[in-house]
């Protein structure tokens, strides 16, 4: 497979080609398959901008439906919890800020420059600003396996495992629940939900459809 991606590789044109790898060096991502994938040229723009130290300026949607234009410097993209994000510094706000992909419009990339930090790690501050945002849901799971079969299967930055007496805790913050309920069946490991009981609530709901799908006979 590798091979057959790097002759696809080459025979990009030299500016898709720089485009594609300036995504892959600023790009943090996990597994799971993500719930609103943005648009490719968005990727390809952000992805550039943060690799070559580009400002850029964007239309940015909040939750509550607010619309502003934003001048902003990118630090990477990190997509977690089957979401896309931009950590950048928000000159609007004076201050890092946390942007999801699926709420951007236009993007603009200008000539002004920044220089990123050299001790950012994009992936803990998307972490952390989940942890804390008031929207969002803390997950914790306890599966049914040993620390190191939990590893071949869980990345790093998916989410804090820890092992205890009779299996692993797992701990990551979310902002769709359905989507965390169908990444813990994705699994495959025995696993009983610590918190927040309305993800109990979720499952109970994907059984009830499971079990129907499954009881209905063909016609």
């Amino acid at each position: 497979v590798e091979g057959a991606l790097a002759k696809l590789e080459r025979a990009l044109p030299p500016d898709v080609r720089e485009r594609v790898a300036a995504v892959q060096r600023t790009l943090t991502i996990d597994a799971a398959r993500p719930r609103d994938a943005p648009a490719t040229a968005d990727v390809l723009a952000l992805g550039a901008a943060a690799h070559h130290g580009h400002r850029v300026r964007l239309r940015y949607t909040s939750a509550q439906g607010e619309e502003t234009d934003r001048v902003v410097d990118p630090y990477g993209l990190v997509q977690l919890g089957g979401r896309w994000y931009l950590p950048a510094l928000c000159h609007l706000r004076g201050g890092l800020r946390l942007f999801r992909l699926d709420r951007i419009g236009a993007i603009e990339s200008l000539d002004d420059r920044f220089a990123s930090p050299p001790d950012f790690d994009p992936l803990a501050f998307v972490r952390d600003a989940l942890a804390a945002a008031p929207g969002c849901w803390r997950v914790e799971a306890r599966l049914a396996v040993g620390i190191a079969e939990a590893r071949t299967r869980i990345a790093p930055h998916e989410a804090l495992l820890e092992a205890g007496a009779g299996g692993v805790t797992l701990r990551f913050s979310v902002e769709d629940l359905d989507w965390a309920a169908r990444y813990l069946i994705g699994l495959g490991f025995p696993f009983v939900v610590a918190e927040p009981p309305e993800l109990r609530a979720v499952l109970r709901g994907i059984a009830a459809q499971v079990a129907r799908a499954a009881a209905d006979a063909l016609p």
